[in-house]
């Protein structure tokens, strides 16, 4: 026999006595640690799923929730703005009726014609 040999049977007796040890410390109980981890490894995974999924939802409505909220700013802004400039527009009025000034004229073109 090689030396290859000799060294591949003699990890193969050491992973078997520590599979022995290992049966005699856990025995039965090893499969049902194994079954265990496993269900944890998979509720973690579903988790983990569950929680990707929920943030994207998350972002989702709140990216919707921003794109409303800057329409209602932005029509309120328009809204606001034709508010002001009718108000100007009626100051402008108050101060000089333009029909007033515009009939004064007249009637005084009128006089001075005569």
């Amino acid at each position: 026999m090689s030396n290859e040999q000799d060294s591949n049977m003699h990890e193969q007796s050491n992973q078997n006595q520590i599979s022995a040890i290992r049966d005699i410390l856990f025995g039965q109980n090893m499969k049902v640690y194994d079954d265990e981890f496993n269900q944890v490894r998979q509720l973690i995974a579903q988790n983990r799923k569950e929680s990707d999924s929920n943030l994207q939802q998350s972002n989702e409505q709140l990216l919707q929730a921003l794109a409303d909220a800057e329409h209602r700013i932005f029509t309120q802004m328009q809204k606001n703005h034709e508010e002001v400039l009718a108000a100007i527009r009626k100051l402008d009025d108050d101060k000089l009726d333009r029909r007033k000034m515009g009939k004064l004229l007249s009637d005084i073109g009128a006089h001075i014609a005569m």
